[in-house]
């Protein structure tokens, strides 16, 4: 796989080509090494492992990435924090066991001169007292672990139940050594190699805001509800109505698209809750039309089969026969949002607000009061739009850093989308997305070309 492109001035075609390749693949449905899920092993002493993952409670439905270590709530032992691919996109999982081990946890300083700073590659050799036959645990200082992770730089024995002090030996990075007998543990030190001498650690002050609660695990359903992030314009659709007068929506209103069948019984049913709830729809400036894709499989159905299931539901709304084209484009807009590129089930929905953008697809039959809901979906900033499409609850992160490169992200994916369309030979499209790319990201060279 490719590396990532860090520098603006960095040649990134080699990149972009990767990356697009990359893109093409999953959106056919091909596997992206999808579905990885964290692994516990119990080393059991003997120079085997145990898989303890369905009991070690990490064994979320996750698309695991990076794990890091680190005492993060101060009780000695270690806690572990693991981002994914899916979300929920970041996991703190609080070590509470309850038990009555010691501990002892150092931070190294090196001398800068014939060591670096941080002590990387620093071994720490302790010999916990008491006991004869107690075993000599060893740690390296290390300046990265695994893949995207980066774990605290204070190394962290964790102690039986009657470690009350312990013998160590550093071995610097330059080849020296440092030894100290009878530390008190269950504390922190920080340990100078200019002045070797530990020094007692006290952890931070104040509450952590972080409190635990209990995971959520989302249960597979029939339908799915796609908020939309990106702002991709939706097409504009012709139709005639019953007085011969030629309309174009959307107007001014939020556009409910619904494509149905007349042999698709939950589609009918959607139809009569549009219907029974045309006084609420209507009073939240909604509009919908239904496009029926009878005709679409099936050139030589009767049209009045259509027509009687519009009359017996009393479906009060712009009701019209989907062609081709239509469903051409509302695929086309599904792929744009979704990345695996299956077609359209029926039924299916597009809520296009009033500035014509899509806001969300509906795969399945929808809920009203979610609809009403969403009908300002697309309204806000792009960071409001991330947390109101999130699955799980939670907030982002508003470090400037951090929002530049998701305005920077935006802004590549309507770059790219740009391409497409112009590569599709649609201008219109084409410079729609350029514009929006240049707003978000204007110092990119790339995009100003």
């Amino acid at each position: 796989m490719s590396q990532t492109i860090d520098s603006e001035g960095a040649d990134s075609t080699q990149n972009n080509n990767s990356q697009r390749q990359l893109s093409e693949m999953m959106d056919a449905g091909r596997s992206f090494s999808g579905n990885e899920r964290n692994c516990c092993f119990l080393n059991i002493g003997n120079g085997t492992f145990a898989d303890i993952s369905g009991i070690s409670g990490l064994n979320y439905p996750d698309d695991g990435r990076a794990i890091s270590t680190t005492d993060w709530d101060n009780d000695g032992d270690l806690d572990l924090w693991i981002s994914n691919r899916n979300g929920p996109r970041l996991r703190l999982m609080r070590n509470d066991n309850n038990n009555k081990n010691y501990f002892i946890s150092f931070r190294l300083k090196g001398n800068g001169i014939s060591s670096n700073k941080d002590a990387i590659g620093a071994r720490i050799e302790i010999t916990p007292n008491g006991k004869k036959g107690n075993p000599t645990l060893i740690q390296t200082v290390r300046a990265g672990q695994g893949f995207l992770s980066q774990s605290s730089k204070c190394v962290h024995f964790g102690l039986g139940p009657e470690t009350e002090k312990i013998d160590m030996k550093i071995r610097w990075p330059d080849g020296s050594i440092d030894s100290f007998q009878k530390i008190v543990t269950n504390k922190r030190y920080l340990i100078d190699q200019r002045n070797p001498k530990p020094e007692e650690v006290h952890p931070r002050n104040g509450k952590i805001e972080l409190s635990s609660s209990a995971a959520q695990r989302n249960s597979p359903k029939d339908t799915a509800r796609v908020p939309a992030i990106t702002l991709f314009k939706a097409p504009n659709f012709t139709f005639q109505t019953k007085d011969g007068k030629r309309i174009i929506l959307p107007k001014e209103n939020p556009l409910l698209i619904n494509l149905w069948a007349t042999w698709c019984a939950p589609c009918i049913k959607e139809l009569g809750d549009l219907s029974n709830n045309e006084e609420l729809l209507r009073k939240s400036g909604i509009d919908v039309i239904a496009l029926n894709v009878d005709q679409l499989s099936n050139s030589g159905i009767d049209p009045k089969r259509i027509s009687d299931v519009l009359q017996k539901v009393k479906f009060p709304f712009l009701a019209r026969n989907a062609t081709e084209s239509m469903i051409n484009l509302l695929q086309r807009l599904h792929d744009q949002i979704i990345g695996l590129n299956e077609p359209l089930p029926i039924p299916s929905s597009f809520l296009i607000d009033p500035d014509g953008n899509l806001s969300v697809i509906y795969k399945g039959p929808l809920e009203l009061d979610q609809l009403i809901a969403d009908k300002d979906h697309s309204a806000g900033t792009l960071n409001e739009r991330i947390i109101r499409s999130a699955q799980i609850k939670g907030t982002t992160i508003k470090h400037p850093k951090s929002m530049q490169r998701s305005m920077a992200h935006e802004a590549s994916i309507h770059s790219r989308h740009g391409r497409n369309w112009l590569m599709a030979e649609n201008m219109e499209g084409s410079i729609y997305h350029y514009n929006i790319a240049h707003k978000l990201n204007p110092q990119s060279e790339r995009i100003s070309s």
